[in-house]
C-alpha cells in the first residue's frame, strides 16, 4: 500500500486551484491515474500477482521519501509550487 499515492499531489493541486481550468486539469489527471491503476492491476494479474498482493507489498523507502517531498512542497507553497513535475511549473 502506498503511503503517498501518485494521485495525492494532484488532489492537493485541485484543492489549491483558483480557476476552473486548473481544477479540471488536476481532476482529469486523477481520473487518468485511476484508469492506469486498473491497467497495472490487470497486467500484474497476468503474471499471477493479485490485488491483495499488490496492496500488501511494502512501498520502497525511495517512493515514500519522494511522495513525502512532493506533498511537503505542495502544502507549503502556492498553486504553481504544488505542481508535482518541474516541467509543468515551467509552462505557467
Amino acid at each position: 500500500m502506498l503511503k503517498y499515492p501518485i494521485s495525492s499531489p494532484f488532489s492537493l493541486l485541485a484543492a489549491k486551484s483558483a480557476v476552473y481550468l486548473d481544477f479540471s486539469a488536476a481532476a482529469d489527471t486523477i481520473l487518468a491515474i485511476v484508469k492506469e491503476r486498473g491497467m497495472h492491476v490487470s497486467f500484474c494479474a497476468q503474471w499471477g500477482v493479485d490485488l491483495a498482493e499488490l496492496e500488501s507489498t511494502p512501498e520502497s523507502p525511495v517512493c515514500t521519501a519522494y511522495g513525502a517531498y512532493i506533498m511537503d512542497i505542495g502544502l507549503q507553497g502556492t498553486f504553481k509550487d504544488s505542481l508535482p513535475l518541474p516541467e509543468l511549473r515551467s509552462k505557467l
